[in-house]
């Protein structure tokens, strides 16, 4: 009965232990960021802010970035811009 339990603590020990060990080296190959990637770079929000600016609206913009390989909602757009702005220097902004 001790043989047995010893044995099972010992796979048990080698399980957590190898489990440990793929994860570490799964992790060391991942080089970005966890969560989900950004549905519209960070490069192209002075961008989006822009053509914003410029006068069109959410779906536009969307399908403008559509057009250059960002599928991204409208619903996004408007949230990007709505951030930005809230920090100030909003379009409406006299």
């Amino acid at each position: 009965m001790l043989a047995r339990w010893e044995r099972n603590l010992t796979t048990d020990h080698v399980i957590k232990r190898t489990t440990r060990q793929i994860m570490a080296a799964i992790n060391a190959e991942v080089k970005r960021k966890p969560g989900r990637p950004r549905a519209i770079p960070e490069d192209m929000v002075p961008e989006v802010l822009r053509l914003y600016d410029g006068g069109l609206g959410y779906r536009a913009i969307s399908r403008e970035l559509a057009k250059r390989g960002i599928s991204a909602d409208w619903s996004t757009v408007r949230r990007i811009i709505k951030s930005r702005r809230s920090r100030g220097g909003g379009k409406n902004d006299l």
